[in-house]
This record gives C-alpha cells, structure tokens and sequence, in this order.
C-alpha cells in the first residue's frame, strides 16, 4: 500500500511537462518574436509588481489544465475558443496567486509549526480523502492516514508534500480570515435585503418619450456643435490600424497520410478477424469519443440520421459480422450490425463502429513547416516583389486584411492575438516567420499602417447634430412632463389630465426591485420611485434613461417587519455569505487595480 500511496503523491504534486515542447510550438506559432528586446526572448509572460511569470511555468499549468479537461469531456481535441479560455482562467490563477504571495509577505502573516502540525494530523487535504488506500469499507479512514503518515519510508514522497501543502495553504486561510472579519451584518441590512427581492408594487404611469417630441423651429447651431465636439474630442479620436497580406499554408492530411489510416484500420481488421472482441478494440483504438466507451454502440437509428456512405454501407450489412473500412468525412469506419428492428412503418438498425480519423502526420506537419518555412525565406530575399505576386508564382493563396486596430478582430483570420501583436511591432513591409494559425502555418507582410487621428468636424458634423437633437428632445419631453404634474393637485387629476391630453396610462402587473418593467425596463430611478410611493400617490417628474415619466401607486405588498424578523437567522446566514463574497472581491478588484501589472501574453499568442 505505500508503495501505490508515494506514486499517488507524486502524481498529485509534480507539475507533468507533457507535450511541453509541443505547446511551445503550438502556443508561440513557429518563428521569433518580432525584434530584439521582447520579453518573449527571455522566456517572461508577464510581471506582477516586479515579479516575472516565465512562460514555461504557465505552460505547465496549461497542460494540467488542458489534461483536466480532456478527463471532464471525455475528447482529446479541445476547440480553439475553449482553449483560449483556459488560458484566460490560468493566467488570472497565476496572477491571483503572486498577488497574495506578495499580500502575505507584506502583512508578515505565517503558520506556525504547530499550526501545520495539528492540520496535518487532523485536517487531511481533500485530495487525500478520495484516495482507495485510505478508505475502509469505502469510507476515508484516519487511522490509515495516520499509519501512512507516521510511516517512515513515506516522509519523502507521502508526508513532506502535505507538509508543503498547508505551509502554503493556511497563511492564504489567515489572509482571507483577516479580510473577512471586517464583514458585518446589521438587522436593517438584512430587511432591507429581504425587501428589495419580496416587497411588490403595482402602479400605472405615463411616459414621456422624447422621440415624439418636435424641432419644429428649433434649429441645432454650428456654436453648439462646434462646442460639443472640442468638449468631446476625445469621442472621435481613431487609434493607429494596419493592414497585412498573408497566405496559409494548410495543415492537411497528405495521400500518404490517408493510406496509413487505412492501413492501420485494416490490420485492427485481421486483429478482429483472428478473435479479438469487436467492442474491445473499440474501446482501444476507436477515435469517436462518444461511441468508443460503450464498446462503439451507436443505439438504433433509422435512414437519414448518418453520413450517407456509413449509412448505405450499414444498411446493407449482413447481421453480426464486420463491414468495412468505410470512407466519410469522419474518417474510416469498421461497422457491425447487432439488431434490427421496425418502428412507425421505418425500418431501423442497432450498430457500432470503430472509427479511425485521417489526420496530418508529424511528416506532413514537417513538410508544410518547410514549405512555409521557403516561402519564407524567398518573401525575405525578394522584398522588391510583392508578397501576392510571390504567392501566385508559387501557385499560393494570397489574401489581405482590412485596415485592423491593435488587440481587435482581424478580417478573414478573428482574434489572432499573436499575429496582431507582430503586426503592430513591425514597420511597414515587415515579413513574418511562419506563424501558427488554427493549426496551419501563416506568413504575412505589413501592407500599409494609418496613423492614429481625429475624425474631422465635418465627418462627425450629422452624428454631432443627432446627439444633440436627441438631447433637446429630452429636455422637451422634461418640461412636458413638468407642466402636466403641476396641474396635477389630487389623485384623480393623474387619469384626467391623461385622458384631456390624449397620453397613454400604462399599467404594470405587481414587480419587485429586481424585475423588469415594460417601457422603463430595469431603470433603477423609476424603480426606486415607484417603491417609495403610497397608494394613490403621484411621483415628481422623474428623469429616467429613456424618458420621463409621472408615476402613480396603485397598490403595494410591503413586509411587515415582524415576518422578516421570524425568519432573521436564516436570512443572516445568507446574506452573510453574498456580503462577504461581494468584500472579498472589492478588495481583490482593489489589489488588482493597484498592482502594476504587465500582460505579455500577445507575444506569444
């Protein structure tokens, strides 16, 4: 048992480099970083307050992440908007993690050697309690924890890492500990809490909409215009865009590549023939992750439902035995039917398969990064020659962006971070390297870059001019509103008045703080407003985001504070939780706003 118990340790706490040099090549896109003195050069992703977070420590943690996932979902290929998530999450993690290194050294906070003493007998970490050879009768069993433990031949791989664990892990307790206990809680907040998410009104209102409002004889001056947009310069203000050609080199697989999936197929095939259980190699070979687990069942399905060459060849399958290699867009099949059936008049079959994808080899890989890599090469011995002229003599595909700002979507190519990065790096009719794009290769060339600048008063003259208007509208629809609530001198005037002047009541079904209102939506002034009236009241003219309105109590189901006070203990412990979560992140937000922090991530990526 310790022996299993020191491997699990170290599959707990070493950091696995696997496929390290693969996410190099896959993460930093073949090719240097774009000039000397990038922190790239130097292996550094990012800085907080001073302390450098080097890229292969992040990449480590990618590839945990990046593993983890894989286990979740059961797939081994992870789409591009997952992974660049993952890297969003590790790069937060990280910087999360310096920032309360740096917190906990500041404020001098430590655990003692008894206090790590008593956790580690006492508290075992929740890594450990899932552990078999910890577990009695299915249950995490302590004495065995505490054999373990004391076990000498365990010190290094088993009891130093859950030492290192909580050396760690409780001066990160005592932080957040010492945050927290600023949090209280008074009886007032707990009402009000209860309140805004119980308490209920109905009212009917009438709203002010400034777009009905008339200009007529009311003229927008060029002085005003003028004004509003040296007030606002910066509104109009355009940032530095580039523009660049490009051509991919796919990451396709080769003829070669085809016949080997097919050999490969062939001879799990013969393995089959000569007695090896069809559901077996499924679950060995068969890259449909769906499928493979359950021995490659596919359930019953009728015509219609599958790729037609899978499904022509299913059909026509004899009962029990193998058909196969089929060819579809997924890659070959090895098919074999085990039922048929009809329902509803259709005609249906049970079957599994094994499926074997046709990927690009590490070959094929190789031959277009040296492909690319010529291009290249003769893109840089021939700068007089366009790069579009190039590709065609090449017989290659060229293409060019539209005028693209830094950090923005790229035309024809998305959020390709790294490339944007180069190309904001570089002067004009600077060559790349060969980049990695979406599993193919790029090389591109800075066409042409359009400094930043002001858009022209004339540009923006009409767009000035509506803004305004709809001000002026605003202001109208205010002094509207205004005259009407100063007729108004009892309840009765509020139905009245809107009748004499043919404006609309609208009339609300019961809302809380937190719902949405027709028309004012969740308009917090309005809300707020209608909440403090009593019944029949009239509110003031109220400035709301899209209008004005008077608003007129119809009725109100407000809690009494006796029904709040039955329920005080258990509304304090939630609420509790929320406020102390909300402080916590006020005072991360804080940290983080503070810290000075330095994001290199776009030289890689």
């Amino acid at each position: 048992m310790m022996q299993t118990l020191r491997n699990y340790m170290k599959h707990i706490i070493i950091i696995t480099a696997l496929a390290f040099v693969a996410t190099i090549v896959f993460s930093w896109g073949m090719g240097g970083f774009g000039g000397k003195g990038h922190e790239a050069e130097r292996g550094i992703i990012g800085e907080v307050n001073g302390h450098k977070i080097l890229y292969q420590q992040f990449a480590q943690n990618i590839n945990q992440e990046l593993q983890s996932v894989k286990d979740e979902i059961g797939e081994n290929e992870i789409p591009e908007y997952r992974l660049n998530a993952i890297r969003q999450n590790v790069w937060q993690s990280m910087i999360q993690n310096v920032l309360f290194t740096q917190e906990i050294e500041r404020l001098g906070i430590h655990a003692t050697v008894e206090e790590i003493r008593f956790h580690v007998r006492q508290n075992p970490p929740e890594f450990l309690r899932s552990n078999e050879q910890l577990m009695t009768d299915g249950r995490f069993d302590i004495s065995k924890y505490h054999q373990a433990l004391s076990d000498p031949r365990n010190q290094d791989a088993f009891t130093a890492p859950i030492v290192h664990y909580f050396a760690s892990v409780l001066p990160a307790q005592k932080l957040q500990q010492r945050i927290l206990t600023t949090v209280r809680l008074t009886d007032h907040e707990v009402k009000e809490y209860y309140r805004m998410k119980n308490d209920k009104v109905k009212v009917h209102f009438l709203f002010f909409d400034p777009a009905k409002e008339s200009l007529e004889g009311i003229s927008i001056t060029d002085d005003q215009i003028i004004r509003y947009y040296k007030t606002n310069r910066e509104d109009f203000h355009v940032g530095e865009k580039r523009k660049i050609g490009f051509v991919v080199f796919e990451n396709r697989p080769s003829r070669q590549d085809t016949l080997q999936t097919l050999q490969d197929i062939n001879e799990i095939r013969t393995l089959i023939e000569r007695g090896e259980p069809f559901e077996e190699m499924c679950r060995d070979y068969s890259e449909d992750e769906g499928s493979a687990p359950q021995g490659g069942d596919l359930g019953f399905f009728s015509r219609g439902t599958m790729a037609p060459a899978f499904e022509e060849a299913a059909f026509s399958a004899p009962f029990g035995e193998i058909t196969g290699p089929v060819l579809t867009n997924f890659g070959y099949h090895l098919i074999k039917v085990t039922a048929r059936k009809t329902e509803n008049n259709e005609e249906q079959i049970r079957a599994s398969h094994l499926l074997l994808k046709i990927k690009p080899s590490n070959e094929t890989w190789e031959a277009m990064n040296r492909t690319a890599e010529m291009f290249h090469q003769l893109a840089k011995n021939r700068k007089s020659v366009d790069l579009k002229t190039l590709a065609e003599q090449e017989g290659l595909a060229y293409e060019e962006t539209e005028y693209f700002s830094r950090g923005a979507f790229i035309q024809s190519l998305g959020f390709a971070s790294r490339i944007n990065f180069l190309a904001f790096n570089e002067r004009k009719g600077w060559i790349s390297e060969p980049v990695y794009w979406q599993e193919n290769l790029l090389v591109f060339r800075i066409l042409d870059i359009e400094k930043a600048y002001y858009r022209p008063l004339e540009e923006v003259r009409s767009n000035i001019e509506t803004l305004l208007q709809r001000e002026k509208r605003m202001e109208l629809a205010g002094e509207s509103c205004r005259s009407l609530r100063e007729q108004m001198t009892v309840s009765s005037d509020f139905e009245r008045l809107a009748e004499d002047n043919r404006l609309k009541i609208h009339q609300t079904d019961w809302f809380t703080m937190q719902d949405y209102v027709t028309i004012a939506s969740r308009d917090p002034v309005f809300i707020g407003t209608a909440f403090k009236l009593g019944i029949n009241e009239i509110s003031p003219p109220v400035s709301g985001e899209r209008g004005y309105y008077l608003i007129k109590a119809i009725d109100r189901q407000i809690t009494d504070d006796a029904v709040i006070e039955a329920q005080m203990d258990d509304l304090k412990s939630q609420l509790q939780q929320e406020k102390m979560q909300k402080v916590y992140s006020a005072w991360y937000n804080d940290l983080v706003e503070n810290a000075k922090i330095k994001d290199y991530r776009d030289q890689y990526f």
